[in-house]
């Protein structure tokens, strides 16, 4: 009986360390991806020609650039239930274009939902010169669900002169660039003062690994008890009960 007792002690022991350990080395992951980030945040911002220079934007991720295009008003598109300060609304996104072969999908800023009417979309301004704009290189949009397309077979065969979606759940940059005919080179934040209608409350880009370690410490504490539990109750305390016994009454 002792001797599963103790198997089962170390075992337990032996998960809930490991399990601390890969708490950790998570947290570490995370400490990293926050200094890349901070780091790159605080280098000065691409240029037109560095920015369009990039083989992949995924490279250098959260860097600042300050650029000249102008905006594809033509191709705005909405994402819906996006809410912000628990308000409904869209993020809108308008391709900008620095040249021909060089265009990039910018999240602008976020507008209001109408709550009663969805498609009655809140007036936006979107300049129609070349302009100069300062933003930050970024993934891309969040991905929200969405239900799959029925019949997808049928929508293949779809005609290529469909109407243009303005309201969306999602958009990807590969899709949409088979879509417009863009040559869509990355995505971009748009970063500044809320301005042409649009509000630009973006969250803090950081990384936090306070429930990783907070995790981490759980499980190196629950080890540790179960450690003192086998030695209080399979060593200590026989050993304790023995000399007791063993005193003349």
């Amino acid at each position: 009986m002792r001797a599963f007792i103790l198997l089962v002690s170390i075992a337990c022991a032996t998960l809930t360390f490991r399990l601390g350990v890969w708490q950790w080395s998570r947290a570490e992951q995370k400490w990293a991806l926050d200094e890349s980030l901070q780091h790159a945040q605080s280098l000065p911002p691409l240029n037109t020609q560095q920015l369009v220079a990039l083989e992949d934007t995924q490279n250098a991720l959260n860097q600042p650039v300050e650029i000249e295009g102008r905006w594809l008003k033509q191709w705005t598109v909405l994402l819906d239930n996006r809410p912000q300060d628990s308000h409904a609304g869209f993020w809108v996104i308008t391709p900008f274009e620095v040249s021909p072969d060089a265009v990039y999908l910018v999240q602008r800023g976020w507008l209001p939902r109408d709550p009663v009417q969805r498609e009655r979309i809140a007036s936006f301004e979107t300049p129609e010169d070349r302009v100069g704009l300062k933003a930050r290189i970024s993934e891309g949009p969040s991905k929200m669900f969405e239900l799959p397309m029925p019949f997808a077979h049928k929508a293949q065969e779809a005609p290529q002169n469909a109407p243009f979606a303005l309201i969306r759940q999602n958009i990807d940059r590969v899709s949409f660039a088979a879509e417009s005919g863009l040559k869509i080179k990355g995505n971009l934040i748009q970063l500044g003062d809320n301005s042409e209608g649009l509000v630009r409350d973006w969250p803090v880009v950081s990384v936090s690994a306070a429930r990783n370690v907070g995790y981490a410490f759980q499980w190196f504490c629950l080890t540790l008890l179960i450690v003192f539990l086998y030695i209080w109750y399979q060593i200590l305390k026989p050993l304790r009960h023995a000399k007791q016994s063993s005193k003349p009454s």
